[in-house]
């Protein structure tokens, strides 16, 4: 089979599946929806497997990262599609390796990328992160668009080449950082607790912000804040408890030195503290709150200019978590300038989700039959 022949065989699957092609494809979902039977299970060597029978079912090993258990269902699927029911076992080799042209693993692998990255989602993410063609990407743009269309990093990277976005000059440069350096930077060197977990930035949001995340994932909100006016961002439950004295301490007593150091540290003191967010549920814990961008030093030309508040979040269980924050003084806290609520929605890991199906149809089965039992 040929290239063009696996990536008609894609979009006619997302056809025939009636799968929306402007969100992250869920192949797992797919899986079902296309009749087969889907099971998650450590495995050794295999990341994958097609099972034929009376049904046929698919294998996933569960043991290997949530990204590369998608990136494998999407492989496997493409057998289905293409090969039909014929045995298929599928180590790292398989589904991550090179292979020549016109193989069955090559047929499947263009048949994944373009399943779970079809044109309309990669042009639509990639204009959101101002990847254009002709123009080389950086490693965080094309990371985040990754994050976005629920893939990993290299897949992205692959697959914004195979459709000429980016040159393979730019690809090979892009495939040198490791996704754990973009991480990192993003965070501003922030530990994550999960290292293989996503990060979300929310950049100087305005009024409301939505997130889908996963469990492990790390949510970061970026906030400006004015010094010279007084007011600071806090969550809403927070208030009633914010006993910070709404002035700056007095300078110290002026010893006869120079008055203004050029190399002398930002001092802390002279941003007024605000009391740690307490939002904590069983979905997100509060991680991390503090100024990362002290601009207010004095005897620069940024004295009274804005500084920039980190307030990051883990996602540690599937659900719905809304958090509201309001931008205000100490001294007026009943006052808020401005509000901001985050609602981040966590999906569990696939095995979890699925389970999660699965009782829910289960649930469906028996109010049905409820309904009929006279």
């Amino acid at each position: 089979m040929t290239r063009l022949a696996a990536v008609q065989a894609a979009s006619n699957a997302l056809n025939e599946l009636r799968l929306d092609q402007s969100e992250p494809i869920d192949p797992f979902e797919a899986i079902e929806e296309a009749g087969l039977v889907l099971r998650f299970q450590p495995l050794k060597d295999l990341l994958g497997a097609i099972l034929p029978g009376q049904p046929s079912g698919v294998l996933i090993n569960s043991d290997r990262p949530a990204s590369l258990q998608r990136y494998t269902a999407a492989h496997e699927l493409g057998h289905w599609y293409m090969d039909q029911d014929v045995l298929s076992l599928d180590t790292d080799a398989a589904v991550l390796g090179h292979h020549h042209h016109e193989t069955r693993e090559f047929d499947a692998q263009v048949f994944a990328a373009h399943f779970l990255m079809p044109l309309e989602l990669l042009h639509s993410t990639a204009r959101r992160y101002g990847i254009k063609r002709g123009t080389p990407a950086d490693a965080e743009q094309v990371y985040q668009a990754a994050r976005d269309m629920h893939v990993s990093y290299e897949a992205a990277v692959r697959q914004l080449t195979n459709t000429r976005f980016i040159t393979t000059a730019n690809a090979a440069q892009l495939l040198k950082t490791p996704p754990a350096t973009i991480k990192r930077h993003l965070t501003d060197g922030m530990r994550l607790p999960n290292a293989r977990g996503d990060v979300w930035i929310v950049e100087h949001p305005h009024d409301r912000a939505e997130i889908e995340a996963f469990v492990g994932d790390a949510i970061l909100l970026r906030l400006t804040e004015h010094p010279a006016t007084g007011y600071r961002w806090c969550a809403e439950e927070a208030l009633a408890d914010a006993t910070i004295h709404p002035f700056r301490p007095a300078p110290q007593p002026f010893d006869g030195g120079k008055a203004f150091a050029d190399d002398a540290p930002a001092h802390r003191s002279e941003i007024i503290p605000f009391p740690a967010t307490s939002v904590s549920s069983d979905v997100v814990t509060l991680l991390r709150d503090e100024v990362v961008q002290d601009t207010y030093q004095a005897g620069h030309t940024s004295v009274g200019g804005a500084v920039t508040r980190l307030v990051a979040y883990t996602a540690d269980a599937p659900g719905e978590e809304s958090i509201h924050l309001s931008q205000v003084r100490p001294v007026r806290p009943d006052a808020p300038v401005s509000r901001l609520e985050l609602t981040t929605l966590v999906r569990g890991i696939p095995e979890v989700e699925f389970r999660r199906r699965l009782l829910a149809a289960f649930v469906r089965d028996e109010a049905d039959a409820d309904d009929w039992d006279y």
